[in-house]
Parts: structure tokens; sequence; C-alpha cells
């Protein structure tokens, strides 16, 4: 729990903490290469959620950690690789040849990572405005080829740095077909930040979007910033022309009552285009209801919604 962790930190001295993050930084030199991963992640897990001094101190010693991740990325399994990366984007350090030397070294030997590490090295690279391209080049094969390995965050997270980036709708195309046996296992912000890379992607991809719609449909507790994200890619996508290899027409998942029909009647396949409309008219109303909680920039990308979505 994050607040949990912040509550922990605060309770300790902040020189402690600071004498503790130089102590490993200190440490990682005669270190081996799992332990210097393991530090950089610690470094960044700390930066997260620590107050300014820390995180100040978290980013020198990350300076030191890198320059020894560089050194060692021959002996880095695949976890490592992705937690150094990782731990650098995370921490927002500039180290620009540390993502120069480990896509060399992850082209070399793409195999070794696995689905979470593909996801999490594909997310950490697009922060960093990294060589994204060169590194879709590499981990295509694990992606096209075995999208089903992968779970709910880790295909919208491969989603994300596609669309953000602009490249691999090879990669966008495979993770949509997989998207929507997973999509039950997606929290609200997985649901918001998949509907927003897939109506972004090069090409639509109904059959993805559709799927979304639906755990939209079916997760009532969302916060007004996923549903006003969701509802903002419904509009976007409801101008584009769906990509030739999406299926247009899937079970709704939404339940009867929600649907406002039968539960006979709700099992009922639609189109995607009714499918995008019923979960645009339910998150319409849910958000009216928000409409107090909701900050300037939620409201306005419901406002855009209404008036670009042409959902009647």
């Amino acid at each position: 729990d994050p607040a949990e962790i912040a509550a922990g930190l605060a309770a300790i001295p902040m020189k402690d903490l600071q004498r503790f993050v130089g102590g490993a930084a200190r440490m990682v030199r005669q270190g081996t290469a799992r332990e210097t991963a393991t530090i950089a992640y610690g470094l960044a897990c700390l930066h997260q959620e620590g107050a300014p001094p820390l995180q100040r101190a978290c980013e020198a010693g990350l300076w030191a950690v890198g320059k020894c991740a560089r050194a060692r990325v021959g002996k880095m399994i695949g976890q490592g690789l992705a937690n150094v990366v990782w731990a650098v984007a995370t921490a927002q350090c500039n180290q620009p040849e540390t993502f120069a030397v480990y896509l060399d070294e992850i082209s070399r030997r793409p195999w070794d990572l696995s689905a979470r590490d593909v996801a999490a090295t594909l997310w950490a690279f697009t922060v960093a405005r990294a060589n994204v391209a060169g590194l879709v080049d590499a981990v295509r094969p694990t992606v096209v080829r075995g999208a089903d390995e992968f779970n709910g965050l880790d295909l919208v997270q491969v989603a994300w740095s596609c669309s953000t980036a602009s490249v691999g709708q090879d990669l966008l195309d495979a993770v949509g077909a997989a998207l929507p046996a997973r999509c039950e296992q997606l929290t609200p912000q997985g649901v918001a930040i998949g509907a927003w890379a897939f109506a972004r992607g090069l090409v639509l991809d109904d059959r993805a979007l559709g799927a979304l719609a639906d755990r939209a449909v079916s997760l009532p507790a969302m916060k007004p910033r996923d549903s006003a994200q969701v509802l903002w890619a419904l509009a976007v996508s409801a101008s584009r022309q769906p990509s030739p290899s999406s299926g247009s027409e899937a079970p709704p998942t939404g339940s009867g009552e929600e649907l406002g029909q039968g539960s006979t009647q709700a099992r009922v396949t639609l189109s995607a285009s009714q499918r995008r409309t019923r979960a645009a008219g339910i998150l319409q109303r849910r958000l009216a209801q928000q409409i107090d909680t909701m900050s300037s920039v939620d409201i306005t990308a419901v406002l855009y919604a209404v008036r670009e979505g042409n959902f009647a």
C-alpha cells in the first residue's frame, strides 16, 4: 500500500534514509548483477514515495548504480534488464547511455524477457523517450507470437507504449486480439489506459475497444478521471475506421440491469458501434452524477466526447 509505505518512510529520520541510500549506492560497486538490479529497483521505489530530499538522494544513487549496471549488463537476467530501465525511467534520470546499452543486450537475447519484462521495458523506454522503435523490433516475436501469455495489465502497457511512440502496429494488432479474454483482469485505471491507447492507435481496433467499453460498464466504482478518459476514447474512435484484422462484433459483458434490458436481451450480440454507444450513454449518466467531484480537465474531456462522439 503506497500510503503505508509513505507513512513508514515519514517515521524514519531523513538523515538516516539518505545515509541508507548512499550506502546502497556504494555497496553496488562490489555487488553482483542481480544485486545491482535489485538496488536500482529499490531506489526507484523509494523515489516514488519519498520527500524531495530523499528523491534527490535516490537520483544520485541511481547515477552510480547506472554505471555499474551498464558494466554488468551481460550478466543480467531478463527481469534484471527490465528492473534497471524501469528504475531509471521511474526516477526520471536522464541516462540515455543506459538505455542504449540495454537495448543492444535485449536485441541479442530477447527471449530472456518474460511477458511482464517486455511490458515493463517498453513502458520505461517510452517514458524515457528512448529508442522505442528499436526495442519494438527486438521484442516483436515475443509479443506477436506470444500475446496470449501476457496478462491484462501487460497488454495495455504494451498498447500504451506503441500508441504513444506511434510504432508497432503489428504489436497493437496482436495485443488487441488477446485483450478481450483478459479484460476482466483490468482495474478502472487499466481500462482507461487501454481505451486511450487503442483510440490513438495507427488503426482503430474495434474488438479491443468494444471489450474495454464493456469492462468499463461492468465497473460502477470507476473514478471520474477514468470514466472521462474512456468516454473521450469512445468519442475519438467513433469517427475512425476499424482495422481489417479486428472483429466488429462480440457479446457485451455488462449486466442486464446496467444495460436497461432484460437478462435474455443483454446476451444479444451487439455491433461495435452499438457497444460504443451503449457504453458512452452509461458513462455519461454516471459522470453527470459526479460532476461536483470532477476536475476541469475531466469536464473538458466529457464535453468534447458529448460534442464529437455522435453516439445518438
